[in-house]
């Protein structure tokens, strides 16, 4: 098979998972700007992906952990321009150093090189159907002797699937940042700041030591031997920092050779962001969202409400030659009671978002399109004035659209006030007494299992809440649902956009590096925090609160659940589990058994502590004990009827024994391992003896974790709890 074309046809990403959802085994060959690069896929994987820079950031990472000196170093590149032959061809011809003991490396080179492609945004590829050579990076893991468990991580990492979603975040956040930086080609040099500063990180350490001889920030990346986006970023932190600045007449020559033009609509919204974030007047928060608006909308409809009276209404729509045309209104009269969903968003405070509609408000004032997308929102409500927007874009807009930004943006305008999930769904019923559930056959006692069912079936009152979250989880994790149904999905509740903003600017959701800035934490949007947030949204009203003995209870479950998914998401970035997120929410939820029989056996379970602390006996062992079931049992049943994703429903079932869940000890081990951390660095942790509590030997040993990686995540898991009331 041959299947080639322009790569202006296609977007990188798009044509790798194409190709990968062809299932076919070859070569793509990529030619851009001169320069040639290669990816090999096979299995469903990227068995290898090379180019020249990529190589020589092999090259440069070898010779700086002195795998290979100078001398070597320049016979290999003496090689690969006579020959023209792939860099780990000649590394095996001159068999100088063993390919098979550094994975790391060339795992690098592979991002670097797809990283690269990626970027690309014209040239030819051409797709040759074909068996892919052994000494691929691939193929050689055969060759390893690797534990099945590192084995595995490192497949999960070279799946065609992960690593475009890994490289297409990267490649987003570069953009984001050289547009920040406004050009690579301006020279930094070190203050003596940067000169003072005592740093530890390698990384760090090389891009002082290149900046010190005044290069530009495209020869800094290019020289360091650390992959282009970690390496960028890392000379972000040091302008963040002060420790390096741009020279003032390379500064000058760069801002006459900037290029000009509207910028996208993502640095608009962010723009947008930044002034509403920081106006002090909540007319000038106004001012700014209805200038996005203006920019960004065809139609947009600013109505001033007197009790409830729309009196006032000022519009601004584009004309057929893209010209904006303003219309103010005074003397209206209408009531809101007239039109159903302008009457809905003003007594409820919720967001409209859906297709476009006609409505008598207009008559008189603009034509309103039959087609296309509309919002209608609440700015400000109070006794004498309120203020809601109505904006319609005549086209449907896939993915996050300008309606989508305008719901983060109004949320700054008018936060929501109390507890935004417990106004979108009612709590669950809360049965005092399990005899209550069902009643059983004159003089019976329920069998443990039939009261297992009984509590299971005691549910019907709660899925609407996780039935939302498992619709989200289910689209981030299938590569065929677009973006426009994620989208959809996301505006179903204003709460959910604007916890991302919350705790995307917190320190828990950053990234390897420190977030300061507001461009720093907006950036942060994405797929992956949205399914962390669906979920910390969707369960947070599931906890009793309160100063009764079951809120106080509920509060303090509500707590290790935060603190398991936090430490979770850590031991998946430490032993690199390639979605750390899908690690957070399943730790989580993993108590979810023990919340339920808490709510529906309050009596009970307390019993069970009682016994738990009495006999020093583990938690599980003591509900089997007074209930003849554990949480382990129920919350898997309820995973299961929820319908949620298998490995969640694993997660669920086996915390405490993950070598018993089959195809998922792997993320089981992970939140086995959070489940511990919590337990010994959280907030129960002066409670409970931990041998009374869990056993992670299992985990440790399928993790491959020894006692110095779990000292090091027990340090940063204790900082993470300082700060976990951002999720909150």
């Amino acid at each position: 098979m041959i299947f080639k074309g322009e790569l202006s046809s296609f977007q990188p990403p798009s044509l790798l998972q194409f190709l990968d959802y062809l299932g076919k085994e070859g070569v793509l060959t990529v030619v851009n700007q001169g320069e040639v690069l290669s990816i090999s896929l096979a299995d469903g994987m990227v068995a290898d992906a090379q180019s020249n820079r990529a190589d020589m950031k092999v090259l440069r990472t070898l010779l700086v952990r002195r795998f290979i000196d100078k001398d070597q170093l320049k016979l290999i590149n003496n090689a690969v321009k006579e020959t023209g032959m792939p860099l780990r061809h000649i590394l095996a011809h001159f068999e100088l150093i063993s390919i098979l003991s550094h994975n790391d490396i060339f795992l690098d080179g592979i991002r670097e090189a797809t990283w690269q492609f990626f970027l690309c945004d014209t040239g030819q590829f051409n797709f040759n159907g074909m068996s892919i050579s052994e000494i691929t990076f691939l193929r050689s893991l055969d060759q390893q002797n690797l534990a099945p468990v590192e084995r595995e991580m490192i497949r999960r990492q070279l799946n065609c699937q992960n690593l475009s979603m890994e490289i297409s975040a990267q490649v987003d956040e570069w953009r984001e940042t050289v547009r920040s930086l406004r050009s690579l080609d301006r020279v930094i040099t070190v203050t003596s700041l940067g000169v003072a500063a005592k740093l530890v990180d390698p990384l760090e350490r090389v891009v002082r030591a290149l900046a010190d001889g005044d290069k530009t920030i495209t020869r800094i990346v290019e020289l360091s031997p650390f992959c282009s986006y970690p390496t960028l970023n890392a000379i972000e932190r040091f302008i963040d920092r002060g420790w390096v600045v741009f020279k003032e007449d390379k500064l000058q020559e760069t801002q006459r050779a900037l290029p000009t033009g509207p910028p996208p609509l993502f640095f608009a919204f962010k723009r947008s962001f930044k002034k509403i974030y920081t106006a002090p007047e909540s007319n000038e928060k106004m001012a700014e969202l209805l200038a996005f608006c203006k920019d960004n909308f065809d139609q947009t409809l600013a109505l001033v409400v007197e009790r409830g009276v729309v009196t006032r209404i000022k519009g601004f729509y584009k004309d057929a030659q893209r010209q904006l045309q303003r219309v103010d209104v005074a003397g209206v009269h209408f009531d809101l009671k007239e039109d159903p969903v302008f009457s809905w968003v003003y007594q409820s405070g919720r967001s409209f978002i859906g297709q476009a509609f006609i409505s008598d408000l207009a008559t008189g004032i603009t034509h309103l399109p039959l087609e296309g997308e509309c919002a209608v929102i609440l700015l400000e409500k109070n006794d004498k004035l309120s203020v809601l927007v109505y904006v319609v874009s005549r086209r449907k807009m896939g993915g996050l659209g300008p309606l989508h930004y305008l719901e983060l943006l109004s949320w700054l305008v008018n936060p929501i006030k109390g507890d935004p999930s417990a106004a979108a769904w009612s709590p669950p019923r809360i049965i005092e007494k399990p005899d209550e559930l069902e009643p059983g056959p004159a003089g019976s006692e329920p069998s443990p299992q039939d009261r297992v069912e009984l509590i299971v079936k005691a549910v019907e009152d709660i899925p609407p809440v996780p039935h939302v979250a498992g619709q989200m989880i289910n689209l981030l994790s299938d590569p065929n649902a677009s973006a426009e149904d994620l989208a959809r999905t996301l505006s179903y509740d204003q709460s959910l956009v604007a916890r991302l903003i919350k705790v995307s600017n917190s320190s828990l959701y950053g990234s390897n590096r420190e977030i300061k800035t507001l461009r720093a934490a907006v950036i942060r949007l994405g797929n992956q925090i949205i399914k962390s947030l669906v979920w910390v949204s969707s369960i947070r009203g599931l906890f009793p609160a309160g100063a009764s003995p079951n809120g106080i209870l509920g509060q303090s479950l509500w707590r290790h659940a935060k603190e398991c998914g936090l430490a979770s998401r850590r031991v998946a970035q430490a032993v690199r589990y390639d979605d750390p997120e899908e690690a957070f929410v399943n730790g989580l939820v993993h108590d979810m058994g023990k919340l339920l029989i808490s709510i529906y056996m309050p009596e009970e379970f307390r019993a069970a502590l009682k016994k738990q602390n009495t006999a020093k006996i583990r938690g599980y062992e003591a509900e089997r004990e007074v209930l003849g079931f554990d949480h382990m049992m129920v919350g898997e049943l309820v995973m299961k009827k929820w319908n949620m994703p298998e490995s969640l429903t694993a997660c669920v079932g086996h915390h405490h024994h993950p070598e018993k869940s089959n195809n998922f000890n792997l993320i089981s081990s992970i939140i086995c391992c959070g489940d511990y951390l919590s337990h010994t660095q959280g907030s129960r942790s002066d409670l409970t003896p931990i041998d009374d509590v869990i056993s992670i030997e299992s985990a440790i040993e399928i993790l491959n974790l020894d006692d110095n990686k779990m000292n090091m995540l027990a340090m940063t898991v204790a900082d993470d709890f300082q700060h976990i009331d951002a999720l909150d």
